[in-house]
This record gives structure tokens, sequence and C-alpha cells, in this order.
């Protein structure tokens, strides 16, 4: 546990961060449990927990208010910095609660991303697609050359891949990251000299504060049987029928 040995720098840190004031703000339901809150927890209720957690941010200068979700790049957050800096001026017991908080909303965030497919974690092996498994199957393999002296071989191996999105996995991303904004949902989906088939378009972040009332400026995610997640279109409503 601790503050040492997890870096938050990022954007599902800076995510995490908005999610958890914002919370703070309107007192919606925790999307995870704490440890610290529940019965015989040193609260036992979330409006408890949420109303000493808005005082003691108060006392140390700290608006619940942060523009920084909207910023996926790679540079520092002072917002993050902040918190994280002032909130050791709280007593132990309130200071762990609060980044215990930070820390399961950047999980839940990370986890979203992952179901969904889009979390990269770097290199990765091929059967692997920004979390999302992929199925590879080995169609062809030729020999192209021999090494007369040691026999060693250099061969072509042809690959087919699936990248896919399995209905399970649909209906998982669906339930939990769906009804956000306007468009989400599922369509049927129409290519070109195509047959329908059917499509789930999931939202994808607001990249700026007025985007949630442009509708046709939002990117979606649109996840296929065969082809998994295709690239981030605008307007899905006006691509799909």
């Amino acid at each position: 546990g601790g503050l040492e040995g997890f870096d938050v720098q990022n954007q599902y840190g800076k995510r995490a961060l908005d999610k958890f004031y914002e919370h703070l703000r309107t007192r919606r339901d925790f999307p995870v449990s704490l440890s610290c809150v529940g019965r015989r927890k040193r609260w036992a209720e979330w409006n408890a927990f949420y109303k000493e957690s808005e005082n003691a941010l108060a006392s140390i200068g700290i608006k619940l208010v942060t523009d920084e979700r909207y910023d996926e790049s790679l540079k520092e957050s002072k917002t993050l910095n902040a918190f994280l800096n002032r909130i050791l001026m709280l007593e132990p017991g309130t200071q762990n609660a609060m980044f215990e908080a930070v820390h399961a909303l950047y999980a839940f965030e990370v986890r979203a991303d992952q179901e969904a497919g889009l979390y990269d974690a770097g290199l990765e092996t091929l059967n692997r697609r920004f979390g999302q498994s992929v199925r590879v199957e080995v169609a062809s393999r030729e020999v192209l050359f021999t090494d007369p002296k040691t026999g060693a071989e250099t061969t072509y191996v042809r690959l087919k891949v699936d990248r896919g999105f399995p209905w399970d996995s649909a209906a998982k991303l669906c339930e939990s990251r769906c009804e956000e904004v306007r468009g989400d949902g599922w369509y049927w989906w129409r290519r070109e000299d195509a047959d329908q088939a059917p499509a789930l378009a999931v939202a994808c972040p607001a990249r700026a504060a007025n985007d949630d009332d442009d509708e046709d400026a939002r990117l979606f995610v649109l996840y296929t049987p065969r082809e998994g997640a295709l690239e981030r279109l605008p307007g899905c409503k006006k691509r799909l029928t």
C-alpha cells in the first residue's frame, strides 16, 4: 500500500481523479468497494465518506474540479501532483482512504479499457491486440533457404489472424460502458458489397468539454463479430444502418 510504487501520472490517473471528484460532488454510487467504507468500517455509509473527504480536501485548498480527464497526453498532471502532495497534510487514515479511492478508480478504468480492447500495454505477444485476445493459426509453411553447412532453415510462415470480438465480451462491454452518451448501443453494420452484421458502438471519452453537446463530433469504436474493434469513427449513426 501507500503512495510509493504506484505511478498514476498517465491518462488513467487523470480520469480516476476526475471521477473521484465527480463522485464527491454528485454523491453518485461508487463503482467499486473500498476497505474503509461499509459495515463496521471507519465510514459506515458512502455519504459520510463523501462528506468527510470533501471537507478534508477543502481544508487543504483543493477544489473538486479538473479538466484533465480530457488530456490523454504523457505530460504530468498538475492537478494530480497537487492532490498527491497536499493529502500528505491530512491525518493518515483520511490520506490512505483517498488514495485507495483514486487507486480503485484507476484500476476500474484500466479494466474497462482492457475489456473493450482499447488498453495498450506496449509490446505484447501476437495473440493479443490492445489487451483483447486474438486467434492466430498457422496457414502454411515454406522453407525458403537451407544452409548447406549447418542445415539451418529460413522458413516463411503465413499466419491466419482472427480479430473478431466474442459475443460474451461484447455483451459485457455493453453492460459496463454503454448508455453513458447518446448513440451508444447495438446497430446493424453494413459495408459496401457485404452483408449486414451486428455491431456495438461505444463512445470514446470526450476530448473537450463541449463534445457531449455535439453528437456528430464524438468518436465511437465499433465492435463486430468478424473484425473486432474497427477504427474510431465520428458520428456512428451516420455510418451505420
